[in-house]
């Protein structure tokens, strides 16, 4: 004789087979529940016919019948796709771009694959408007110089907008750790900063450390450069030591 309860026990599981930890286990219909543990599993008291609900921040939320209470339920959560807003960093505080009435433009990560150097103008040329950056010498690794807006000041070698990293005014990166840069043009968007945003300002968040699993990132680059010898033939070792000898 089957009792009218008895504990039922599962594993929850993501599309991938990967075990889901922390997963919302509720009878509906009732505030009795359980959260499964690191390994995914979980153990409910319950009796036959009652519905489990399986809810997870980021998964769709599934409704599992209790058929028999001596079977082993292996549920599979699927992956729930929410189109957000785009989040924009403003001071202290980050809105939704709907939120903000103020001009403001914002790059991510996707957008400064094709970036090699660590110069933030060299990040921003062409892929942001009413932003003029102007290569001070068109050297390979020279500096550059950003202006928001155009010149605002008849004061030359004045031009340069206010760098905000991770919060840090003036702060250093590695520009393979950029998650976004947002680029504040007017007044109403840098009215926090005072003064010393009276040029624009380029806040430039890190990437922060996330849930799951390890990756690595690995990125090399090899550069040739060949002197230029023109119509002089170059001695070698022996003739050199000849020639210094005489």
């Amino acid at each position: 004789m089957i009792p009218a309860f008895a504990q039922v026990s599962g594993t929850v599981f993501d599309e991938n087979n990967n075990t889901l930890p922390g997963v919302n286990v509720i009878i509906k219909g009732t505030t009795t529940g359980v959260v499964s543990g690191l390994d995914g599993n979980f153990s409910i008291e319950v009796k036959k016919g009652d519905v489990l609900s399986f809810r997870y921040v980021g998964y769709q939320n599934q409704d599992v019948t209790v058929e028999s209470l001596t079977k082993k339920y292996n549920v599979y959560l699927k992956t729930d796709v929410v189109n957000m807003d785009e989040v924009v960093v403003m001071g202290y505080s980050n809105k939704t771009k709907t939120e903000v009435a103020s001009a403001v433009s914002v790059l991510n990560s996707d957008k400064l694959l094709d970036v090699t150097t660590d110069d933030v103008g060299s990040m921003l040329q062409g892929k942001v408007s009413g932003v003029q950056v102007v290569n001070e010498s068109g050297q390979p690794g020279s500096g550059s110089q950003i202006r928001i807006r155009g010149i605002s000041t008849i004061k030359p070698g004045n031009e340069e907008p206010l760098y905000v990293v991770d919060g840090i005014i003036g702060g250093t990166f590695d520009p393979n750790d950029v998650e976004s840069v947002t680029v504040l043009k007017d007044a109403g968007a840098t009215g926090m900063y005072g003064a010393r945003a009276n040029k624009g300002v380029i806040i430039v968040t890190t990437k922060q450390g996330i849930s799951g699993k390890t990756r690595f990132n690995f990125k090399a680059s090899v550069g040739v450069k060949t002197a230029d010898q023109g119509n002089l033939k170059m001695m070698n070792g022996q003739q050199f030591f000849d020639w210094s000898s005489e």
